[in-house]
C-alpha cells in the first residue's frame, strides 16, 4: 500500500544543519568533499563559517602613519606617512605570527584591561604582524618646483591586478614653474573648460606609479591648472592595465597603460576635444593657439574660442539626433538642443577595458552651485577604441537600471577578479535587500517609481576599487547592520554598540567587532566619531581605524581570531 501524497509526517523533520566545527571543515576541505557540480569557491567559502576575527585589541600602538589598504594578494599593507609625502609598505606576516602574543586571549581586550597581558599586546601587536619593507619618498622638493610640493591624497590609491604597482596622486595649488606663471590658455585648454569656481578650485595634479615590490617610483604624469577629483578614486579608474583620468576642468579623459614590468604610464589616447590620435595632427594647421604665429595659415584660433563641438560631444549629439529621428521626436531634440550642447563631463567609470560609462550634467551642478536633486543628468556608454556611442540614457531610464541590477558585479569589478561576489546580480540576500530598499523609496513621502529609479542610478558611475572583497561582508554568509559597516569602503559613524555578525547557516551570533570605547562610555558627548574598516582579502583579520572629532586623533583596533596557534 502506497502512502497518500496528502499524508505528511508530524512533527516535521527538522532541517539538517551542517557542522561548522573548524576541525570538521578542515577535514572536508582536505579530502575535497564538496557538493557535486558546485564551484570551487564554495569549498573555500565554507571555511569562513567556522573562523572569525572575534578578538578585538583596542588602541594598538602603531607608527605615525595613515593605514590605507591591503594589496589584492594580501601580502602587503599600504600606509601613508604622517606628512603624506611617502608611501610605507608593510609586509604582512599572517595572524599566526601573533599566536604566542595572544595565547589565551579569547575575550575582548580593552584599553583599561590588564588581563592576558593586554598592554603588551597593544604595544607589540603591530610589529608582530607587520614588518616595514619599503619607505618610498614620492614627493620631494626640487629645483623646478618653486611653489609647494603638495601632499599625497590618502584616499586615492589603485592597485594593479598582480599587486605589484600602486597608483597614487597628489595635489597642490597652482604655482609658478620655472620662470613662467600660469596663463589664460592654461586654465582654458578647450572650449568646454569650466569657469573658475570657489567650490571647484584649480590645482596642480601629479599622478605616480609606484613599484611596491622593489620600493621605487616608476613614473609620473603632471596635470597643470586642472581639477581631478582624487578623493575615493572618483577621478581615476584602473581596469586591467588601463588607467583613465578624468579632467573635469578641461573636460578630457586621459587614458594610460601601466607597463607590466617597468610600471611606466604610457599615454594611449585622450577623449574630449579629439577622439583619435591623429585628430590633433590633422587640425593643427588650422587651429593653433593665438600666442603661436603660423605662417602657413591666416587662422589663429585658441581652443577656448573654437565654435565647433568637441569630438565626444559631437558623437553624443549625433546619437541623440539619430534616436530622435528613428522614433519620430525630432522636434523634442531641437527643443532641448541647447541643453544637450551645454552638458559637461561630471563622472566616469570603465565597465570593461573598452567601454566607459560617463555621467553628464550642467556646469552649475558640477561646480556645486545648485542642488543635484533638482537638475537632470545623462548617462553615456562609450567605446573608446571604436569611438562609438553605444547608448545615452536619462536619469529615469528603466533600461539602464535593469542593466545595472543584472550586471552589478561587472560594474563593481570590471576586470572580473573578484573572489567573493555578493551583489544583487549574484546573491539572493543582496537582491532581496535591494528590493526592500526600492520599496522603501516608493512608499516614502513624495516617492514614486521614477524617483526610485533616479535615486538608484545616482550611485553610477561607481568609483574604482572601493568595494571590499572579504568573505565576512558577504551577505549570503553573514547578516549585519549595513548602517554600521558595508562593502563600500567609506568611513561610517561609529555607534555605541558592537557591529554584530550573524551566521546565516545557524541564525546565531557568529562574532562581533568593537571599534572603540563607545560601548564603555568613553565617547565625548556630542562627538561624531568616524570609523573605517580595513579587511584582509582572505585572512580572518581586520583593522578598524577610528577618528574622534573631539580630539582629532586616529586610533587603530585589530580584530583577530581567538586561540590562534603560534607560527612555527
Amino acid at each position: 500500500m502506497t502512502e497518500s501524497p496528502t499524508c505528511s509526517r508530524w512533527p516535521p523533520k527538522p532541517p539538517k544543519v551542517t557542522s561548522i566545527n573548524l576541525v570538521d571543515r578542515l577535514r572536508l576541505r582536505e579530502v575535497g568533499n564538496r557538493r557535486q557540480g558546485s564551484h570551487h569557491l564554495i569549498g573555500a567559502r565554507d571555511l569562513y563559517w567556522s573562523l572569525y576575527p572575534r578578538v578585538t585589541v583596542v588602541n594598538v600602538d602603531k607608527p605615525p602613519c595613515f593605514l590605507r589598504k591591503f594589496t589584492p594578494d594580501g601580502r602587503y599593507l599600504i600606509a601613508f606617512s604622517s606628512a603624506q609625502t611617502s608611501i610605507l609598505v608593510y609586509e604582512y606576516r599572517g595572524v599566526t605570527a601573533a599566536g604566542q602574543l595572544m595565547s589565551g586571549s579569547d575575550v575582548m581586550l580593552w584599553q583599561d584591561d590588564e588581563e592576558f597581558g593586554s598592554i603588551e599586546a597593544r604595544q607589540n601587536l603591530f610589529d608582530t604582524l607587520f614588518c616595514l619593507k619599503h619607505s618610498i619618498t614620492v614627493l620631494e622638493p626640487n629645483a623646478e618646483a618653486l611653489g609647494p610640493i603638495g601632499q599625497l591624497n590618502r584616499e586615492c590609491s589603485l592597485f594593479t591586478a598582480d599587486s605589484r604597482h600602486l597608483i597614487v596622486a597628489s595635489s597642490c595649488l597652482c604655482s609658478q614653474t620655472g620662470d613662467r606663471f600660469p596663463g589664460l590658455l592654461d586654465f582654458y585648454q578647450t572650449n568646454e573648460s569650466l569657469s573658475p569656481s570657489v567650490n571647484l578650485p584649480v590645482e596642480d595634479i601629479r599622478i605616480f606609479s609606484v613599484d611596491i615590490v622593489n620600493g621605487r617610483v616608476c613614473d609620473e604624469q603632471r596635470f597643470k591648472c586642472d581639477k581631478i577629483v582624487l578623493s575615493h578614486n572618483q577621478g581615476l579608474y584602473l581596469c586591467e592595465r588601463f588607467l583613465s583620468v578624468l579632467s573635469i576642468q578641461h573636460q578630457t579623459i586621459h587614458i594610460f597603460q601601466v607597463e607590466p614590468e617597468l610600471g611606466r604610464l604610457i599615454p594611449l589616447q585622450q577623449i574630449g576635444r579629439f577622439l583619435f590620435d591623429d585628430d590633433e595632427m590633422l587640425l593643427r594647421p588650422y587651429l593653433v593657439p593665438a600666442s603661436e604665429p603660423s605662417p602657413d595659415t591666416a587662422h589663429r584660433f585658441a581652443p577656448m574660442v573654437e565654435s565647433v563641438m568637441t569630438g565626444l560631444k559631437h558623437r553624443v549629439m549625433s546619437w541623440l539626433f539619430r534616436k530622435a529621428r528613428d522614433t519620430g521626436i525630432q522636434s523634442r531634440f531641437f527643443q532641448n538642443f541647447d541643453h544637450f550642447r551645454h552638458l559637461r563631463l561630471w563622472k566616469m567609470q570603465m565597465v570593461d577595458s573598452d567601454i566607459f560609462l560617463f555621467r553628464l550634467a550642467s556646469e552649475d551642478l558640477i561646480t556645486m552651485k545648485v542642488d543635484p536633486n533638482t537638475q537632470p543628468t545623462w548617462y553615456v556608454m562609450y567605446n573608446w577604441k571604436t569611438t562609438e556611442v553605444l547608448g545615452v540614457y536619462d536619469c529615469y531610464s528603466r533600461e539602464l537600471l535593469d542593466l545595472y541590477e543584472k550586471c552589478t558585479d561587472q560594474f563593481r569589478h570590471p576586470d572580473g577578479k573578484v573572489t567573493f561576489p555578493c551583489s544583487t546580480s549574484s546573491c539572493h540576500e543582496a537582491k532581496s535587500a535591494h528590493q526592500r530598499f526600492k520599496r522603501t523609496l516608493d512608499n516614502a513621502k513624495g516617492g514614486c517609481e521614477s524617483e526610485t529609479v533616479r535615486r538608484v542610478l545616482s550611485q553610477l558611475p561607481l568609483a574604482s576599487q572601493t568595494f571590499a572583497t572579504t568573505p565576512y561582508l558577504d551577505v549570503s554568509m553573514f547578516s549585519y547592520d549595513d548602517k554600521l559597516i558595508s562593502q563600500l569602503e567609506r568611513p561610517k559613524v561609529a555607534g555605541d554598540s558592537y557591529v554584530r555578525f550573524f551566521s546565516r547557516r545557524t541564525n546565531r551570533l557568529a562574532f562581533q567587532l568593537q571599534c572603540g570605547l563607545g560601548a564603555r562610555g568613553g565617547t565625548h558627548s556630542g562627538a561624531r566619531n568616524l570609523v573605517a574598516f580595513i579587511f584582509h582579502p582572505t585572512d580572518p583579520f581586520a583593522i578598524s581605524v577610528q577618528r574622534s572629532s573631539h580630539r582629532g586623533e586616529y586610533t587603530a583596533n585589530f580584530h583577530l581570531p581567538a586561540n590562534v596557534p603560534p607560527s612555527t
